[in-house]
């Protein structure tokens, strides 16, 4: 068993609000706080994007609110679209 120091962390995210295939969004962390801030960084980065994009406007709000249960609580859904902060597999 791995320590928690030991543990690398993966940002993924799951179609059908987490009963799809997980896909990794990032490179592994090896501290779960610090994968949060990523994760939470991916999703107002793409809030800005949507708003920038124009037309896009109830889903970069959807992306906006996602950002605070991220950083709080390592996961968060988007429409159909769940993200989390996961320990690599085969870590325990």
């Amino acid at each position: 068993m791995a320590s928690l120091e030991e543990q690398i962390f993966l940002a993924v995210c799951t179609e059908n609000a987490g009963a799809g295939v997980p896909h990794n969004l990032g490179p592994p962390f090896r501290n779960a706080v610090i994968a949060r801030l990523w994760l939470s960084n991916y999703l107002a980065a793409t809030a800005e994007s949507l708003e920038l994009d124009g037309d896009h406007d109830d889903l970069a709000a959807l992306y906006r609110d996602a950002v605070g249960p991220m950083r709080k609580h390592g996961n968060a859904t988007v429409g159909d679209i769940h993200y989390e902060i996961r320990i690599k597999p085969g870590q325990y």
